[in-house]
């Protein structure tokens, strides 16, 4: 059968990251179907998790329909660092709420990571780091405080607001 505007659409999606010497880290080929498009605006999130070691990689990525003549890639280039003794910060990464099955639960919110460099403002948009070698007190907690500035699109002016959180 042939995939139509209102059948899934079975897709062969690649990923292979190189080290920095050129080594390769990982390649993987997946076939996953996508679910029909319920509107011309309508994505596909898949989440793709791997523990590298610190080094300077190449990953690409490339999705293919297994029907049609359709193809795309992407392709970057990232350093990961070699973790500190000291106090340190990953990366943030914006999260949207979803309920597909490959979604991660953080806290009983189920997201996906975001591949977008615009966000909708009728939904909510979550910031997700990870933070390294906190030290803890006496009692075996640890507490931090983040501060973070929103700035609008156009430029004009700053909200500024301060979240405290306790890990246990």
């Amino acid at each position: 059968g042939s995939s139509g505007p209102d059948k899934p659409i079975p897709t062969e999606i690649g990923i292979a990251i190189r080290s920095g010497g050129g080594q390769p880290t990982l390649a993987k080929l997946d076939t996953v179907t996508i679910p029909p498009a319920r509107n011309e605006r309508d994505t596909y999130t898949n989440l793709y998790r791997y523990l590298i070691p610190a080094d300077k990689y190449s990953i690409a990525m490339h999705v293919r329909p297994l029907e049609g003549n359709s193809f795309g890639n992407w392709k970057t280039e990232k350093l990961i660092r070699k973790p500190t003794g000291d106090f340190s910060v990953s990366d943030l990464q914006f999260l949207l709420p979803s309920s597909i099955k490959t979604t991660l639960e953080i806290d009983g919110v189920k997201v996906v990571p975001s591949p977008f460099s615009a966000y909708p403002n009728n939904r909510p948009l979550y910031a997700y780091i990870h933070i390294y070698n906190l030290v803890k007190d006496a009692e075996g907690k640890t507490s931090y405080s983040v501060r973070y500035f929103l700035t609008p699109a156009a430029g004009e002016g700053i909200s500024e607001s301060t979240l405290s959180v306790e890990i246990s």
